[in-house]
């Protein structure tokens, strides 16, 4: 399944909207059984990793959370850090992030995101800076203008969706 196929038929992108920032869910959501259900479809190389992320995507953190906590390999640990962030826990996201280290699969998110005004710092070297993004996610509260919100936001969607779609390209 191509990474657009996927962001509409599972992700629902365009019908939701990217996740917001904390804990909040948004309507439409699927629960995690009707994820499950349509996962099966899918074909991905780490099956429980793109089901935390759909999970992550669909608002579902408790549930992301269990699948992220057995998953004992990088990948895990960032999607652990991912949901952790989230949730507003953002000292133990960066526990999360560090115990993740790079991810080569994150490489691509930080060349883009070197490119652009504003959001340069995110990355250094080639790679994608957790613990900086973990920052902007924290500076991000209430009183924070909405389109700063929702540049953190759509960063937030790109990460969850650079993720997946390179889940979604080892069974090309």
């Amino acid at each position: 399944m191509l990474l657009a196929e996927f962001s509409a038929e599972i992700l629902r992108a365009d019908a939701i909207g990217p996740p917001a920032l904390d804990a909040a869910t948004r309507p439409g959501i699927l629960d995690p059984a009707a994820l499950a259900e349509r996962l099966q479809a899918v074909a991905s190389s780490q099956p429980e990793h793109l089901s935390a992320l759909t999970l992550l995507w669909h608002d579902q953190l408790e549930a992301a959370h269990g699948i992220s906590q057995r998953l004992e390999d990088a990948l895990g640990s960032y999607l652990h850090g991912m949901m952790h962030r989230r949730e507003g826990d953002y000292g133990n996201a960066k526990y999360w992030f560090r115990r993740a280290g790079a991810l080569p699969a994150l490489a691509r998110l930080a060349a883009a995101v070197a490119a652009r005004p504003g959001q340069s710092f995110l990355a250094r070297a080639g790679e994608w800076q957790a613990d900086a993004f973990v920052d902007c996610c924290a500076s991000a509260g209430a009183g924070t203008p909405p389109p700063a919100r929702e540049r953190w936001r759509a960063l937030q969607a790109e990460e969850i969706l650079t993720l997946c779609g390179s889940l979604l390209m080892h069974q090309q």
